[in-house]
């Protein structure tokens, strides 16, 4: 499940805008996991007895403590994934600020007791009690590494667990930044820890917790499936996907134009949900196509030094580059045709890209690409 860490002491992390090291963080290799997760447990025996109201409370301070401190966070995140100012400021900090709020105001709600009537045994009653799992793992991804981080952290936390969480190995300092929130907010010692490390730590997690939320890939999410079913311990998996936009011919076009740049170019289209292939009625077809490019030909691409100036940051690491060559390399071989984009630029930059006379042979109309370009199939719907 990844790289093994044994014979390295820290992680190193890169700014993938500038490419300038900015940081080494100290590995957590597999074998101390076990005794990071004993922790967890003593903790729990603690948070558990916790009511949802006095645990909502904690949520709240971190909400303020984000407020607070939303300059840092967002150097934070930026500095380790390239993405503009703004986006981690709406996608990270206004989301894990209504997160927050969110699980604070409802969870007691959500957690109360229930009696229920069986449906053959009208006069026997059922009493329905939630209760915490116990040492919850959470492995995290590198696309959205603050709030795909809180967005699994703060359920489990609420509901009385304790977390382990363990960030990507390509942006673990937001990871860290979600521990520390939570620590200088008062929250009892313990009762969420950062483990930093590569795949062989977040395998050692499903090892030993008792329930794992993970997200990233299918063909990790499926490993992680499978060693925890042979603990037969609950797992969350949030994968990938190869979303498409389907444009009809009564649509109004530039509003779904619109929604299609910014649908497919957020965070330099590192998203799971992201627009993936785009399907247009024929009728509509040439003229969608081409507000598209036009919108596409203004964005902003590049390493932002000030806060809007920037519209598409960099892919996040070499990977996702190579992937990104490989798909379209594909679909070209096989007849497609760029309109715009389609080369790799300094570093980790990739332009923007629209594609046409794209079917379904080709890699990039099959295959997640999680980048920042997509293509276009004419279609004859009814």
């Amino acid at each position: 499940m990844g790289i093994s860490t044994s014979m390295q002491r820290n992680l190193e992390v890169f700014n993938p805008a500038t490419g300038e090291k900015i940081a080494d963080v100290p590995l957590t290799p597999p074998e101390e996991v076990s005794a990071a997760v004993s922790r967890a447990r003593q903790a729990f025996q603690l948070w558990r007895q916790f009511s949802v109201a006095q645990r909502a409370r904690y949520l709240y301070a971190a909400r303020d403590w984000i407020v607070d401190h939303q300059d840092e966070v967002i150097d934070t995140i930026c500095s380790e994934t390239g993405k503009p100012r703004t986006e981690a400021l709406v996608a990270e900090v206004f989301y894990c600020c209504d997160l927050l709020g969110y699980y604070a105001k409802n969870s007691e709600r959500y957690l109360k007791d229930e009696i229920r009537s069986p449906h053959l045994l009208k006069t026997k009653r059922v009493s329905v009690i939630y209760q915490p799992l116990g040492v919850v793992g959470v492995i995290s991804p590198w696309n959205y590494p603050f709030t795909l981080a809180l967005g699994d952290v703060v359920p489990a936390l609420i509901a009385g667990n304790t977390v382990i969480l363990k960030p990507s190995e390509y942006t673990p300092l937001s990871g860290l930044l979600v521990e520390r929130v939570f620590r200088e907010v008062g929250l009892p010692e313990n009762v969420v820890q950062t483990l930093c490390g590569y795949g062989d730590t977040g395998a050692a997690l499903v090892d030993y917790c008792d329930g794992i939320a993970f997200t990233g890939s299918v063909a990790t999410g499926k490993k992680v499936a499978e060693r925890a079913a042979q603990r037969l311990i609950p797992v969350l998996l949030e994968l990938g996907g190869k979303d498409p936009m389907i444009v009809l011919k009564d649509a109004d076009l530039e509003r779904a134009a619109n929604a299609c740049v910014w649908g497919a170019l957020s965070n330099a289209g590192q998203m799971c949900m992201s627009v993936e292939r785009v399907y247009v009625e024929a009728p509509v077809y040439d003229e969608f196509v081409q507000k598209v490019v036009e919108k596409v030909k203004n964005l902003r691409q590049g390493a932002e030094k000030r806060f809007g100036e920037v519209d598409i940051g960099p892919l996040t690491m070499p990977k996702q580059l190579e992937t990104v060559e490989r798909h379209i390399r594909d679909a070209v071989e096989k007849g497609a045709k760029i309109l715009i984009g389609g080369k790799r630029k300094d570093g980790l930059f990739f332009e923007p890209t629209v594609l046409v006379n794209v079917d379904h042979s080709m890699q990039i109309m099959r295959e997640e690409t999680f980048r920042a370009g997509y293509p276009y199939y004419e279609s004859q719907l009814c």
